[in-house]
């Protein structure tokens, strides 16, 4: 007999067969209204009870009658019921994806218990091998249910689906029995024990792993480093962001763990609430967890320390609402790139939808973004759909617009929205309420400055953290708005026409946009209240200087070569590097042990108010992406010893060796503390040679842009009108930063005068915020108004001045005239 004439032979089975597939095509549909996933599990339920009464009422349950196979199918069928059902009650965290696999393959070696006498002999072997493996497997999952056994048994009489808890019990006890009654051979039993004992040595392999990389961050934590800075910031400097590192961080945070405190909280026992929709279920991790090294940092540090090291970004906003069940839906991105300008414009239109929620008395969420944007970028546009109608948002104060936020979703629990800047070119976005079954739409737009590299310019987009993106659909359009050469996309584009590209398919962020990089218009402008905006080619203005001390920031991002060309380069001057808590001078007896041991370091964060004498002293770093950022170590006394120094107004040069700042560098270069340069180390031998350095030029009216290589200019100068109002939003929010960076770090409060400045460009800085409110009299209320005489959201059409007062009054007056001239005669004659 083959395995096509078993099959036929037992119709039973094969109809099981069939539902289990109606089973599965359920677990594969998507939630597309509340309940949906509910009503799919109701289903699956009906299809098992039904398979249940048949082989109960055929007798196959009986001594003899061959019904494991049977039992096996329906057990198989319900475990998919058992997902179905955890859409809603959660039974476990979204599975990691070697445990979906491993759960997929041993259900289909349990279905092939049917077909076993067919199997050749090493393929029984095999069979049972997966067997002692899936046993393993479910005795875990016994555990992880075992406090939900109690309730489970009490409720049994509702509709039977307190039943599905025992699945992984059931599973078990009638693997033993498979294994017990079966035909097999001592070496297909063997097979199993090996099964097993693989599964247990896996599992301890893995823990041995854990508790030596666990011990490594308490030994990190613990280890003294520079004792200005919290212990966290310290031991993050000293841990490689290995897989094993990143899992141990992101337990309890990414990760499902096993403890009692935090299952008498959640539904009683192992199976707790779902609160992150990332968080995921992964055994390993919950066994390591419970019988591992506790880890000193606290969750809060843990989570800084995971951040600081590595591009996994979890929630830092405190809620005022559940984000449970919160996902991306789509993200349309529409990007404008000014070449001439060297500036690009983003519009992000999100979808945020919300399945159904964890708690049976709310189902009212907010939804928090984290958005991460290009260097020197800054928001100009925020908008909420209410009622269908998408509304503006406003720019105010960011006190006033966090009170209006604050009362109105705290309190009253109606429609806001609410853009705030953060440190380390990051804002973050609140939405409120997303209700179950439904979506909100919100769009955020932002103006940044592109990067130029030699005769190249580049545009990346930024990317957020927030509801989960997966499955997320992400349409990408580019249109160059001007002549562009040498156009290179990569991410999977295509062209349109001349100037324009498009990508569609899953949200992705891994693409980019080069071009190459031209003379700059400089015969355009942008007028606004009386003021032109123009831009041009930045051109360095150097000034004497000959350093009296040079000071070497070193981390893992420097290579040993240029380590040692630039010592050999500075023989003549006197060289120190942070070391050991102390700024050390480097000599031929230490500098080899003092690069090794800083060289290990994942970043730095250089004690520049240590530095004795700041205007003669030269500090050359080099970085790569990764720091903590200035607002995650207030509250430090480095961080009080840096803003000291930051209120000397005293500014230090600083030349950086890569084209990258890590997000304290870059906080610190957006504050003004530096003067600053940055290029190869040919680039600075030849400053040192010539013992100059660049100077800060930057004043009332003018601001420079490193990385694009460019000067935007305000002055009362008439020129052509064909520029965007872009660039008078980024020199607005870069003159903001020029004027208030020392005194923003060193917590003064704000002038209104800075209010209304960002107010006047309507762009978002750490004064000023966009808020979008339900009604006109909420904004009353909160003594928010929209600004006159300013720009409002930018948008894709943004575009040549804006016609000022008594430009309108000679447009109107023109309209008149020609209007006169056509058709004067016509109501003369009428008239007459």
């Amino acid at each position: 007999m083959n395995f096509l004439q078993r099959l036929r032979s037992d119709k039973l089975y094969l109809t099981g067969l069939g539902l289990l597939a109606v089973s599965v095509f359920l677990a594969l549909l998507p939630e597309t209204t509340p309940g949906s996933g509910f009503s799919f599990f109701l289903m699956s339920h009906v299809a098992a009870t039904i398979y249940f009464i048949l082989i109960w009422t055929l007798g196959r349950l009986k001594k003899g009658r061959n019904g494991l196979p049977l039992i096996f199918v329906l057990l198989v069928m319900m475990l998919n019921g058992c997902y179905l059902l955890n859409r809603d009650a959660h039974l476990f965290y979204e599975s990691t994806g070697w445990l979906t696999v491993l759960l997929v393959i041993c259900s289909i070696n349990y279905l092939l218990v049917f077909f076993y006498d067919l199997l050749p002999r090493w393929a029984q072997a095999l069979h049972f091998f997966v067997i002692g493996l899936s046993g393993v497997l479910f005795f875990y999952l016994v555990m992880y249910l075992l406090p939900l056994h109690f309730f489970s048994a009490l409720l049994c009489w509702f509709l039977g689906i307190p039943v599905y808890t025992f699945v992984p019990l059931f599973f078990l006890l009638f693997s033993i029995r498979w294994m017990v009654r079966s035909n097999a051979g001592l070496f297909c039993r063997i097979s199993a024990g090996c099964g097993m004992l693989a599964a247990f040595g896996f599992v301890v392999a893995y823990m041995i792993c854990w508790q030596v990389q666990s011990n490594n961050i308490n030994n990190a934590y613990n280890d003294a480093g520079n004792t200005d800075l919290p212990e966290w910031a310290n031991a993050a400097a000293k841990l490689k962001p290995d897989l094993f590192t990143k899992k141990i961080l992101s337990a309890d945070t990414r990760y499902r763990t096993i403890g009692w405190e935090e299952n008498l909280n959640n539904t009683f026992g192992f199976a707790g609430v779902r609160r992150d929709p990332d968080m995921r279920h992964d055994p390993l991790i919950s066994i390591a967890t419970l019988a591992g090294v506790r880890l000193q940092p606290s969750m809060e540090e843990k989570r800084k320390i995971l951040q600081a090291i590595s591009d996994v970004k979890l929630q830092q906003e405190e809620r005022l609402w559940s984000g449970d069940g919160l996902f991306t839906e789509d993200v349309d991105t529409r990007v404008q790139i000014w070449p001439q300008y060297r500036i690009a414009y983003t519009d992000q239109k999100i979808t945020i939808r919300a399945g159904n929620a964890d708690s049976w008395f709310n189902d009212q969420r907010e939804a928090i973004y984290q958005f991460y944007l290009p260097e020197g970028a800054t928001v100009t546009a925020l908008s909420l759909w209410i009622d269908g109608v998408e509304e503006p948002g406003i720019l105010t104060s960011r006190s006033k617009a966090d009170s209006a936020y604050t009362t109105i979703v705290g309190h009253e629990r109606r429609d806001p929205s609410v853009l705030h800047w953060q440190e380390g070119n990051r804002v973050s976005v609140r939405v409120f309420p997303v209700v179950d079954g439904s979506s909100r739409i919100f769009r955020i737009g932002y103006t940044s400055p592109l990067t130029r590299n030699k005769n190249k310019l580049s545009y990346a987009a930024g990317y957020f953290s927030g509801p989960s993106t997966r499955n997320t659909t992400g349409p990408v359009s580019v249109e160059i708005k001007g002549d562009a050469k040498e156009v290179e996309t990569y991410g999977g584009f295509k062209k349109l026409s001349k100037n324009e590209y498009r990508r569609s398919g899953e949200y992705n962020t891994a693409w980019r946009l080069t071009l190459q990089s031209d003379e700059v218009d400089t015969a355009s402008g942008f007028q606004f209240n009386g003021n032109n905006y123009q831009v041009s080619d930045y051109q360095h203005q150097r000034s004497a200087f000959k350093p009296g001390s040079i000071f070497l920031d070193i981390n893992n991002s420097w290579s040993e070569d240029e380590y040692n060309q630039l010592l050999r380069m500075l023989a003549a001057e006197k060289v120190y590097a942070f070391y050991r808590n102390n700024l050390v001078e480097l000599n031929k007896e230490n500098q080899q042990k003092i690069f090794e041991d800083l060289s290990e370091l994942q970043f730095s964060l250089f004690p520049f108010h240590e530095i004795e004498r700041p205007d003669t002293a030269l500090v050359i770093t080099k970085s790569g992406i990764h720091s903590p950022n200035l607002n995650e170590i207030k509250g430090s006394e480095f961080h009080d010893a840096l803003r000291r120094f930051s209120a000397s107004g005293k500014k230090i040069r600083v030349f950086n060796l890569g084209d990258t700042l890590s997000p304290y560098l870059a906080s610190l270069k957006e504050y003004r503390l530096f003067k600053y340069d940055q290029g190869s180390l040919d680039d600075c031998s030849l400053l040192l040679a010539r013992k100059e350095f660049s100077d800060d030029t930057e004043d009332e009216n003018k601001i420079v842009i490193d990385q694009s290589g460019i000067v935007i200019t305000r002055s009362q100068n008439s020129t052509a009108a064909n520029a965007p109002d872009h660039l008078m939003r980024l020199f607005v929010y870069n003159q903001l930063m020029h004027q208030a960076g020392t005194g923003l770090m060193n917590g003064e409060l704000p002038a209104d005068s800075l209010v209304a400045q960002a107010a006047e460009a309507h762009v978002v800085t750490p004064v000023s915020s966009l808020v979008v409110l339900e009604r006109k009299a909420d904004y009353t209320r909160f003594d928010i108004e929209q600004s006159k005489n300013a720009l409002q959201n930018a948008g894709l059409n943004s575009k040549g001045a804006v016609p000022e007062p008594h430009e309108w009054a000679l447009i109107i007056l023109a309209v008149v005239i020609l209007l006169t001239l056509k058709f004067g005669p016509v109501w003369k004659g009428r008239l007459n």
